[in-house]
């Protein structure tokens, strides 16, 4: 090999170095340029896309004194018109059961519990009625209330309901 030959060489293999180089470096520019570069840039953005800035409002309006006193004025004429119906009702079932329409007693007497009253001889006495209607199932779930809230003869006829006993009308009580 001559001088002109090695020099031919060696300049091949500077250069052979210098595009290895080059091409190392050209993947680290796309390396660059596509990882790390859309970190710095903005995309573009319309107003659209953006959440507009909205100031928070306070639409929180506290109750005058005088609609408190309107509100629980008027929540408790509600418990009393309630309390009147429960009572009313409570009456004409009774009445009713007096007169031995047992069906229009347990209509009655169901009208009065829906108003959110309630005592446990009115629970007692839908079971018994219930009993007699034959509705064994409705007897017991009344009779359990009545018993739940502390009748003294609902055990007894909760027993005998389940022990498949029909209650007669002497099993009432006013």
């Amino acid at each position: 090999m001559n001088s002109t030959q090695s020099c031919a060489f060696f300049m091949f293999k500077i250069l052979w170095g210098l595009e290895k180089f080059i091409v190392d470096c050209m993947k680290y520019f796309y390396f660059l340029l596509l990882a790390i570069l859309p970190v710095f840039v903005k995309a573009q953005a319309t107003r659209y896309d953006v959440a507009a800035d909205m100031p928070v409002i306070n639409t929180y309006i506290p109750m005058s004194p005088e609609e408190i006193y309107l509100r629980a004025r008027a929540s408790v004429l509600y418990e009393r018109q309630m309390e009147e119906r429960f009572e009313q009702y409570s009456q004409i079932a009774y009445d009713e059961l007096r007169r031995n329409h047992i069906d229009s007693f347990v209509n009655y007497a169901l009208a009065a519990l829906d108003c959110g009253y309630y005592n446990s001889n009115l629970y007692y006495n839908i079971g018994v009625a219930y009993s007699i209607m034959g509705q064994r199932r409705k007897a017991k779930k009344y009779l359990k209330k009545a018993v739940k809230e502390g009748h003294s003869s609902a055990p007894h006829a909760l027993k005998a309901v389940k022990e498949k006993n029909q209650l007669s009308r002497l099993w009432f009580a006013y």
